[in-house]
């Protein structure tokens, strides 16, 4: 009896391994090992089908590659007492992220109910220079937003709506008496939540049932929208707080203000989602009043809930999830089009056994299809990093779904950590192999599905030496891309590393490039495409250059608009010879 159950056990192992390795894996993709023993095949939770990745990458040219600076407890900014300090510490964090070609920086601005910049409504930040409403008698965000866009880089507001404290063991009232007389939590104390964590410590927060504090925390966002220039508000995953206990002291509001007679947790999410509403509406308005385009967006906890039989539009994961724990309502928020874009913190490894990446990659990709919410995800790059290939081999992974436009570091302290062999390894691979060239920020579908203009009155000048390119501004132009190509060299507009300068849009009436990166007996074509602010292309114009010294002299063609180029393409290059000057 017992040969035959050991015989059945051995071949039940036999037909289970068969039946894994019978699911067919495309030629251009390879299957994904453990990364602890390189050779155990990594699967879908639950499942029999193999995870894998794509071979060979083909970069993208829109592509959103962040970093989020976060200055709650001086985790990624330190603290700073005077304007230059401040300056050269941000300059830094700009020049490292030019050296990966990332485009968009997520900096905190609001990190405890206080400010890093002038506000009628909270109180200076205690994280800028060590005590709260204490400034630098400066705006440092308004010199951030212009430096940043200076370098071509997306600068988007790092909001966190309620939370007051950090954890504390300090009392509510004692802990409120360590805060300005600005700041808001102190001045209404009773609209203070306390959470109590399992190790009896305290967290601090604005009571989302409570209409004053959603006015106010709507008033506070607006405050920035109104004031700076920024091109998102992203709330962070801050909402009602993550607690093991979830005992906050709401039920007076919960009694007071229920007429749909919810249960407590619907009631909760409503709150929330409330005002994620009413943020989306009043930007959407100032937008339209204002032609501006500003996003809101937001870093969601990865999870939003569990597969179940209660809730079949889950993840197939196990453990804490917005829905449940924070009440927060990502997924509807997503279908509603209350964003702009989600960039959900996805923290765990391909092997984690309750949340692993691939499948909560997977469903992220399939909750954002038929929207036009961008989806970037969210790498958690922390100490406890196993092997360098885990955050490159996500990286790859998100390659697969089309719905995924790029990639949100956090954060950027681990940019800085020199003594991680495997974070210096990751970065070193990630800037040499992936992030080589530079990307484009994704198109905003959400705003505008519009393209601008192409430029027109194209004056070319050029001798031996430069090639002097001039231009009347496009209105809706947010920069343009100045692509070269040599004679014999395919025709790629992908390819990044043939944008020979990103040219900003400025005040005036002629934009101008100089190329002095030039030599003789080559013909060199260019393209110069028009970018507006919802990152949508124009028609390229198109020209070649012949840098023949048996013919050079000074030349000047004028291009008065794309139809004008059109007819000369049909007459030919030859034809500018009679536009030339001697």
């Amino acid at each position: 009896m017992k040969k035959i159950v050991l015989c059945l056990t051995i071949m039940v192992i036999i037909m289970f391994c068969q039946h894994k390795l019978s699911y067919a894996v495309d030629t251009d993709e390879e299957i994904l090992k453990n990364h602890h023993d390189l050779v155990t095949p990594i699967y879908f939770k639950d499942t029999n089908e193999p995870v894998t990745v794509p071979k060979n990458i083909s970069l993208n040219k829109k592509q959103f590659r962040g970093i989020y600076v976060y200055t709650n407890e001086n985790l990624d900014f330190q603290q700073e007492n005077t304007i230059q300090g401040f300056k050269r510490q941000y300059l830094k964090i700009l020049n490292k992220m030019e050296e990966y070609n990332m485009n968009v920086i997520i900096f905190q601005i609001r990190p405890t109910n206080d400010a890093f910049y002038t506000s009628t409504l909270n109180p200076w930040s205690r994280y800028l220079t060590g005590k709260e409403d204490k400034s630098l008698n400066w705006d440092p965000l308004k010199w951030m937003i212009s430096t940043t866009h200076d370098r071509g880089i997306s600068f988007y507001a790092g909001f966190n709506a309620y939370r007051v404290s950090n954890l504390t063991e300090l009392d509510k009232m004692i802990y409120l008496d360590t805060l300005s007389e600005k700041n808001y939590a102190k001045r209404y104390p009773d609209y203070v939540l306390k959470s109590i964590y399992i190790d009896g410590r305290y967290q601090y927060f604005l009571n989302p049932g409570v209409k004053e504090v959603q006015d106010f925390i709507l008033n506070s966002v607006m405050e920035i929208v109104n004031h700076y220039e920024i091109d998102a508000i992203n709330l962070e995953n801050y909402f009602y707080p993550f607690s093991t206990t979830n005992q906050f002291d709401d039920n007076e509001q919960y009694l007071n203000n229920n007429e749909e007679e919810l249960t407590i947790s619907e009631w909760r999410r409503r709150n929330i989602t409330s005002l994620i509403h009413s943020i989306k509406e009043e930007i959407s308005l100032y937008n339209e009043k204002y032609n501006k385009t500003v996003q809101f967006g937001m870093t969601p906890y990865g999870v939003w809930d569990n597969y179940n039989q209660d809730n079949p539009e889950g993840s197939h994961t196990i453990g804490y999830t917005s829905y449940q724990n924070q009440y927060a309502d990502t997924r509807q928020w997503i279908k509603k089009q209350y964003v702009d874009y989600v960039a959900p913190n996805i923290e765990w490894d391909f092997e984690e056994y309750s949340t692993p990446y691939a499948d909560v990659v997977k469903w992220w990709s399939e909750v954002v299809n038929d929207t036009n919410v961008n989806l970037y995800i969210g790498h958690d790059i922390d100490d406890e990093m196993n092997n360098e290939n885990q955050i490159i081999d996500q990286i790859r992974f998100n390659h697969k779904y089309s719905t995924i436009k790029g990639s949100l570091l956090f954060s950027y302290n681990s940019l800085e950590n020199e003594e991680n062999d495997k974070i210096s390894l990751f970065f070193e691979d990630l800037k040499q192999n992936y992030w080589y060239q530079i990307a484009i920020h994704p198109s905003i579908e959400s705003l505008s599905d519009y393209p601008p203009k192409s430029i027109s009155r194209l004056l070319i000048k050029y001798d031996k030496r430069n090639v002097n390119l001039s231009w009347k501004p496009v209105d809706e132009a947010k920069f343009y891309l100045i692509y070269r190509f040599e004679n014999d060299e395919e025709i790629d507009l992908n390819d990044t590393t043939k944008i020979i300068k990103i040219i900003d849009q400025k005040s005036g009436d002629k934009m101008e490039f100089i190329d002095s990166d030039i030599e003789t007996h080559r013909i060199y074509r260019y393209f110069i495409i028009t970018i507006n602010e919802t990152f949508h292309e124009s028609t390229p114009v198109v020209f070649d250059i012949d840098l023949n010294p048996n013919e050079m002299f000074s030349t000047q063609i004028i291009i008065f608009s794309i139809l004008s180029f059109i007819a000369l393409s049909f007459i030919g290059f030859s034809s500018f010879k009679a536009l030339k000057k001697s």
